[in-house]
């Protein structure tokens, strides 16, 4: 990993995942990850929101993470007792050669 990036990751956070389907409904999201670190959240730009696929850059936020973090769309990334939707999730390439998880996060979150 790179010195300079890891001093980038300052906050705290962890995941929930959704079960799959059971009998048409779906049960709580429950923790997956925890103790986890990332990056502040950081405005979309309009190529982060192509890249992702979403159409609509202003209703999201992003953080960056540790590639080997087992993160993805559907997930919820917690952070301050509040629930942000994952809405895409996928390695970034750092400078130096490394990647890091880039996640796409909902602004309109639940408080938990």
């Amino acid at each position: 990993m790179s010195a300079s990036f890891d001093r980038l990751l300052r906050v705290t956070c962890s995941t929930k995942r959704p079960p799959a389907l059971s009998g048409g409904k779906r049960d709580e999201a429950a923790a997956n990850l925890t103790g986890k670190l990332c990056t502040r959240f950081y405005p979309v730009t309009a190529e982060t929101a192509i890249e992702a696929g979403l159409q609509t850059p202003h209703t999201v936020q992003q953080v960056y993470m540790d590639k080997d973090t087992d993160i993805r769309n559907g997930d919820y990334l917690t952070v301050d007792g509040v629930d942000y939707p994952v809405k895409a999730a996928f390695l970034w390439p750092w400078v130096d050669g490394e990647s890091y998880m880039h996640v796409v996060v909902d602004k309109y979150a639940r408080k938990v």
